[in-house]
């Protein structure tokens, strides 16, 4: 949960075919250099499931792209193959958490039991947490409970255009 908002990350889904492009790296870069973004604000999203059958090929690029400030998260964590060591065979800044355990985290014993050993396993890996899909209060007040680092979702904002992006709905999000 971002209190204090400066310069915002810009979070990307990559879709598996983009990684297995020889000039992904290149393209990311020339499109970055281009829109004028600094590496650092932007984060690269693989879907767990994608980037499982890939993880040895995809290393060197995701670590080109590590290395120029870019952020890898794994997104939808915790609903594909569930392979744990996919943490230890690709750098990763963060993991997402998929909305199906935020959605039971209020009143499910199973998923809030699942929700913090992600949490605590992420932190133990000094990995920041993203938790997706907040729609209610109890949704985000239990994922704060647990230490969550980040929340995203239509508790705060739907999503918007690029011309509807404005200053008075960063702080308005920032305060949630």
């Amino acid at each position: 949960i971002r209190r204090n908002v400066g310069p915002l990350l810009l979070a990307v889904n990559i879709a598996p075919y983009q990684l297995r492009d020889g000039r992904f790296v290149l393209d990311a870069l020339d499109a970055m250099a281009a829109a004028e973004h600094r590496p650092e604000d932007l984060m690269l999203e693989i879907t767990e499931s994608a980037s499982l059958k890939d993880a040895v090929d995809l290393e060197p690029d995701l670590e080109a792209l590590r290395s120029t400030g870019v952020k890898i998260a794994l997104d939808d964590f915790g609903t594909g193959s569930s392979n744990l060591s996919l943490l230890k065979q690709i750098e990763v800044d963060a993991i997402k958490l998929d909305r199906s355990f935020v959605a039971g985290v209020v009143d499910d014993e199973v998923d809030q039991q699942l929700v913090t050993w992600l949490i605590d396993l992420a932190h133990a890996l000094e990995l920041t947490v993203i938790g997706e899909g907040v729609e209610t209060d109890a949704q985000r007040d239990s994922l704060r409970d647990r230490q969550c680092d980040e929340l995203q979702g239509h508790l705060f904002s739907p999503a918007v255009p690029a011309e509807q992006f404005t200053p008075e709905l960063v702080r308005r999000i920032s305060l949630s």
